[in-house]
């Protein structure tokens, strides 16, 4: 019961509201009267239009019977030009309405005129030529400026056939478009209307503006605004619709369209417009002085209702009213958050519906958010669609192609107009209908398949495509979405760069070099192609690695690197020079007296990163930029570098050898001295010596330390610093023991030896136990005898 009092106490302040009828009576009749005045102005409009358009068709019927008359006159049907130039003058003399009559021949070349005609003239490309030519009837051209008399005309042109039925010509006239000021002289419209006409392109025939005429502003021949076109275009004829002008102002449009035919596509269209503004100007002031009579009795009304109801109705009503203008503004986020009446805790019809607005409100939100996001979606996707560097298909299942975006109309050199008439058959070579039907049945399973075939141009050439399909079913039925792409480049690419590893795997070291420079001028077809290393830190000099030349080495010496573009190469990028290397290089000897245009070069990098040479080709004409040249040329100056940097790292380890050796050679030749020092030590403490016991002893130390050195001293006069040649060392050792020991001189040693290497710590041990042996049979085996061996 409370909830029904509350609503019957806010009806009570609904009194004030009273007047309301009243006032939407008078807008229901001022809104009445506005659409009769519609309905009269658009009756007027139509009437306009009509007559504009039927003595537009009497004018064209009128022309066709005209020249439909001169086609079967003897002379024109003969196309004899000296006959027909003073009949035709003579019958434009008779039809001022008229701009020229003209007779061509077949081939759009002007055989005779009722004015002079420049030399040479042919219509062929005239737009009624082709239509006459083509359907052998009477055709409507549309607006030219006459080339023979400069006027501004409708050109009509009719066929010509000669006795035997064969077409052999047109003969053709222009309809002074000046007449239609005549028959538009006569008609008032209100201020601001027009009447316009135009041809099936566009091209403004007529236009009268109301009550001056503008030409300065519609100017004969050029075409209509855009959004003029779209309407006469788009909007039904002979109906009344609604537009923008050309002049930003809303109006009335009647359009109507002449043909030839009741099935044919309009040549003409008639159009008048009005102001809407200006037709409902007498309703609209009748409206507005009754709606200020009402408007005063609801404003005492409301004022009266003011101090009562606002606080229970108006404020929150105002916020509701404030939420819903947010909401058709656009701006969703708006919400009425109304608080609960002081009358009741329990919320009324108002709070319901500030809450459902409320709930509205956050749905809208939402959806507007989806609804953004997809349209956002749509639309990358569609430019995406349109503009990739793909080629894009759609397919039905038999094969007939409706969509194909602009990159593949232009790879197969066909309009996207002439594409979408033509089926897979027309357009890949290795695909008959049975192979279609695989492919479909392949594609049944959802997954992609991709397949290299060969698609046939305008032109007939056959171009290998890389193409991936898939089948997508839709409710109306299954289609094939491909996507290609020309892969001429890549089987190029890759027989290219086949034929480089093929060369270059094998090999390794400054033959790599060799292999690389010289397989890069054969296979890229350039002039000369050179791989460097840069000495020095910072990095002054180049020292060339290989230099070839038209696919044979070069020689050449180290240059500095300022005088080279390798200066240039970023360490994570690449040099690209298309042409003029000379001039930006010239104090470069070899790209001055080569005639080097086109550069491209590629850092070779350390396992750090940083640059220690480049590899680069040259041509003699400029280089065009292709990537996957770029591509080829950083594939094989990683190997290139990895080669380089083991070549660096092979000198460092000969350079450490070398020293390595020089070092143990001076360390044998030392240790070799000082042990002869120590010897020749013995030697003099031998002379103070006098015991023949001690002087044996001091012998004997002495060729124990003379066969030490002597493994020292065959070490560093040998190669090999690890291996002794102990058969050499055996054969001096002997010949020194023999030469040392007293009363051996009748002595010789017969030596059987074979190849032996040891190394040090076991050649020491053993020359001196084998300088032992020797002593012993020295001195012990030949006591008592002469000689011996």
């Amino acid at each position: 019961m409370g909830y029904l009092l509350t609503i019957r106490l806010k009806l009570l302040f609904l009194v004030v509201l009273a007047c309301m009828p009243a006032l939407g009576l008078a807008l229901y009749t001022g809104i009445a009267a506005e659409r009769q005045a519609l309905r009269e102005a658009e009756a007027e409009a139509g009437r306009i239009t009509r007559i504009m358009a039927m003595q537009e068709q009497h004018l064209t019927t009128g022309t066709r019977q005209f020249l439909a008359t001169l086609a079967r006159l003897p002379a024109v049907r003969d196309l004899d030009a000296k006959a027909c130039g003073p009949l035709f003058r003579e019958l434009l003399a008779a039809n001022p309405l008229y701009s020229d009559v003209v007779l061509t021949a077949k081939d759009g070349k002007v055989l005779a005129s009722a004015r002079e005609v420049p030399v040479g003239l042919n219509l062929k490309e005239s737009a009624f030529f082709p239509q006459v030519v083509k359907t052998g009837d009477f055709a409507v051209g549309g607006y030219r400026k006459s080339r023979t008399s400069g006027l501004h005309v409708l050109v009509c042109g009719h066929p010509v056939h000669n006795a035997g039925g064969e077409l052999v010509g047109t003969v053709s006239t222009g309809l002074r478009l000046s007449v239609f000021d005549a028959i538009a002289y006569d008609i008032n419209l209100p201020e601001g209307s027009t009447i316009s006409m135009a041809d099936r392109e566009g091209l403004r025939l007529f236009h009268r503006h109301f009550p001056n005429p503008k030409p300065e502003l519609y100017p004969i021949g050029q075409p209509l605004r855009a959004n003029v076109w779209r309407l006469l275009l788009d909007e039904p004829k002979g109906k009344p619709f609604f537009g923008t002008g050309a002049d930003g102002k809303r109006r009335i449009y009647l359009v109507q369209a002449s043909r030839l035919q009741p099935q044919a596509e309009p040549y003409l269209y008639v159009g008048v417009s009005l102001l809407e503004a200006n037709v409902l100007t007498q309703a609209r002031r009748s409206l507005y002085s009754g709606l200020a009579v009402l408007s005063l009795a609801t404003a005492l009304a409301a004022a009266a209702a003011w101090y009562v109801g606002k606080k229970v109705f108006v404020e929150r009503i105002e916020r509701l009213a404030y939420v819903a203008g947010r909401f058709a503004a656009g701006e969703l986020t708006a919400r009425a958050n109304l608080p609960l009446p002081k009358i009741t805790d329990r919320p009324d019809e108002l709070d319901l519906l500030g809450q459902g607005m409320d709930r509205i409100g956050e749905e809208l939100s939402r959806r507007e958010a989806e609804r953004e996001a997809t349209l956002q979606r749509l639309a990358r996707t569609q430019f995406a669609v349109d503009n990739s560097g793909d080629e894009i298909y759609w397919l039905d299942e038999a094969g007939r192609c409706f969509y194909a975006n602009e990159r593949a109309a232009k790879s197969l050199g066909h309009s996207r107009e002439l594409l979408l008439g033509m089926t897979v058959f027309d357009i890949d070579a290795d695909i008959a209908p049975g192979d279609w039907q695989k492919l479909l049945h392949q594609l049944a399973d959802g997954k992609p398949l991709t397949v290299e075939t060969h698609h046939r141009t305008s032109t007939g050439e056959l171009i290998p495509k890389e193409i991936t399909l898939s089948l997508v079913n839709a409710g109306q039925g299954a289609f094939v979405f491909g996507t290609g792409r020309d892969i001429r480049q890549r089987k190029r690419h890759e027989a290219a760069l086949r034929s480089l590893l093929d060369e270059t795997s094998a090999v390794t070291g400054q033959a790599f070099f060799d292999a690389l420079t010289q397989q890069l001028v054969s296979v890229l077809d350039v002039y000369a192609a050179f791989a460097g290393e840069h000495l020095g830190e910072p990095p002054h000099t180049v020292r060339p690695l290989v230099l070839n030349v038209d696919a044979s080495d070069a020689p050449a010496g180290d240059f500095p690197l300022a005088l080279s573009p390798g200066q240039d190469i970023a360490p994570e990028g690449h040099l690209y020079i298309a042409s003029g290397v000379q001039q930006r290089y010239p104090d470069n000897p070899f790209l001055l007296q080569s005639g080097v245009e086109g550069y491209l070069g590629v850092p070779l990098l350390n396992a750090e990163g940083a640059k220690i040479g480049h590899l680069s080709i040259m041509t003699i004409r400029p280089l065009a930029a292709d990537p996957a040249l770029i591509s080829i040329l950083r594939l094989f100056a990683q190997r290139a570098s990895a080669e380089l940097v083991r070549l660096r790292a092979e000198r460092a380890m000969l350079a450490s050898l070398r020293e390595k050796e020089i070092l143990l050679k001076e360390i044998h030749h030392r240790v070799k001295n000082n042990m002869q020092i120590v010897s020749s030590l013995l030697s003099l403490q031998a002379r103070e010596v006098t015991d023949p016991t001690m002087l044996a002893l001091v012998a004997e130390s002495r060729a124990r330390i003379l066969s030490m050195a002597l493994v020292h001293e065959d070490l560093y006069q040998s190669d090999n610093l690890a291996q002794v040649d102990f058969r050499r060392y055996l054969e001096r050792l002997a010949e020194r023991t023999l030469a040392a020991q007293a009363g051996a001189a009748a002595v010789r040693f017969e030596l059987a030896l074979d190849e032996l290497s040891l190394a040090v710590d076991k050649a020491v041990p053993l020359g001196l136990l084998c300088n032992e042996l020797l002593t012993n049979a020295l001195k012990h085996a030949f006591v008592g005898r002469g000689k011996g061996w």
